[in-house]
């Protein structure tokens, strides 16, 4: 018959039982509580608190302007409005006077009167009213005729604003650089529709890179057959 244990026995006995599962309970409860970022009681957290970040320095420089932005060009020129968007610049303001009025029916020379005064486009070179084209099947028409008759479509009646390019005496027919009806520059109409020649001495080399794209495109009198 087995000899009756003491209570102090029974009590060391149960201690060395218990005591690995609660050394195990307090290392899975530090375990939580350290992944959680909560310090266990009665500890102190000495580490520094985090900076915070620095705030972007504002751009002083000029700002970009977006990639949809529209091109700015001087001179009409032919783009595929599915791939970009130009607009044309206003007409540069060189300090001469302005000469205003209602436009007159062109002479033979391409003299028109615009106000009180007459005035011809001094970088234009038209032909002559006379002149015949030969089309490229051998077809003859009036281009010169229809040279002219595009610049009275452009002039005669028209409310115009012209640019002088230098003093003439009075009574004598004024260099025009160019006039503009709505905003739509005449000598530019002209030139891109292949109705005149440029004078490479008296035009901007814009104005003569318009006409050698007018001319490559066959337009107006270098058409290779005659315009409807």
């Amino acid at each position: 018959m087995p000899s009756a244990r003491s209570p102090n026995d029974r009590r060391r006995r149960r201690r060395r039982l218990y005591a690995p599962a609660a050394t195990a309970g307090v290392a899975i409860l530090t375990g939580l509580v350290l992944t959680s970022g909560l310090a266990p009681a009665g500890s102190t957290d000495t580490s520094a608190p985090a900076a915070p970040h620095p705030a972007e320095p504002h751009p002083t420089g000029p700002r970009r302007a977006p990639a949809t932005a529209p091109i700015w060009v001087p001179t009409p020129v032919r783009i595929d409005r599915t791939r970009e968007e130009r607009h044309r610049i206003a007409d540069p303001d060189d300090g001469r006077p302005r000469i205003e009025g209602r436009g007159g029916v062109p002479s033979t020379d391409g003299s028109f009167t615009v106000g009180a005064i007459r005035g011809r486009f001094a970088a234009l070179v038209l032909p002559d009213r006379q002149k015949l084209c030969t089309g490229a099947s051998g077809a003859r028409w009036a281009c010169g005729l229809r040279a002219h008759a595009a610049l009275s479509g452009l002039v005669t009646g028209r409310d115009l604003a012209c640019r002088p390019m230098e003093d003439t005496a009075a009574g004598s027919v004024r260099d025009l650089a160019d006039c503009r009806n709505r905003g739509r520059s005449l000598v530019e109409t002209m030139v891109g529709e292949g109705w005149a020649e440029v004078d490479p001495r008296r035009a901007e080399p814009a104005l003569v890179r318009l006409g050698t794209r007018a001319m490559e495109a066959g337009r107006g009198l270098w058409s290779a057959e005659p315009p409807p």
